[in-house]
């Protein structure tokens, strides 16, 4: 493992760094044999929810997950790692210990499409319908009548729907319970 450091620039234009702890994936014995591909949302599914929303005059929310691969579910696998040694020390581990993973890690090739299937899990129990177009565009639809969409790039979303509706609302404040996000932004966003 190591730490990468960024910076992150915002929307005012300022800067704000930003450290990452990565698995160093390429170590993994297993590497060539993880899956190492993701669905991602397509523009024209963008387009579809940004033109659905003009339509029904709902309104659209873009979410941004902090931290996405460690919110996932329990790693399939066995994987072993020596985390750095700020990790170490936060976990109360003598520093080089060898630790299991639990969750997919920024690092691993395989940690997207376990983030995905996560996600694509968690809102499949909500009622939510993935779309047989893209995988990456959920649909809630109660007695047929389409009455929601949310749409995934990896770790953001866009969440349109009938926004005076009690069971859209409640869907939505446990997608907001169940991640940690860094806000959920309307009207104006990029």
């Amino acid at each position: 493992m190591r730490w990468l450091l960024t910076w992150k620039v915002k929307e005012d234009g300022s800067t704000k760094p930003k450290a990452r702890a990565i698995l160093l994936g390429h170590q993994d014995l297993e590497y060539e044999h993880r899956s190492t591909t993701s669905p991602v949302m397509t523009k024209q599914t963008r387009q579809l929810m940004l033109a659905a929303t003009a339509r029904f005059g709902w309104k659209v929310w873009k979410g941004d997950v902090t931290g996405a691969f460690l919110q996932g579910r329990t790693y399939p696998g066995e994987l072993y790692c020596i985390p750095c040694d700020e990790i170490c020390s936060a976990m109360g581990l003598d520093k080089g210990s060898i630790t299991r993973v639990r969750k997919g890690c920024y690092g691993l090739v395989d940690a997207p499409i376990e983030w995905y299937r996560s996600v694509s899990g968690y809102l499949e129990t909500l009622g939510l319908v993935k779309s047989w177009s893209d995988p990456c565009l959920w649909m809630w639809k109660p007695q047929g009548k389409l009455q929601g969409l949310i749409a995934g790039h990896v770790d953001d979303f866009l969440f349109t729907g009938q926004q005076h509706c009690l069971a859209w609302n409640k869907i939505l404040e446990s997608i907001k319970n169940k991640f940690k996000w860094t806000d959920w932004e309307t009207k104006s966003f990029t």
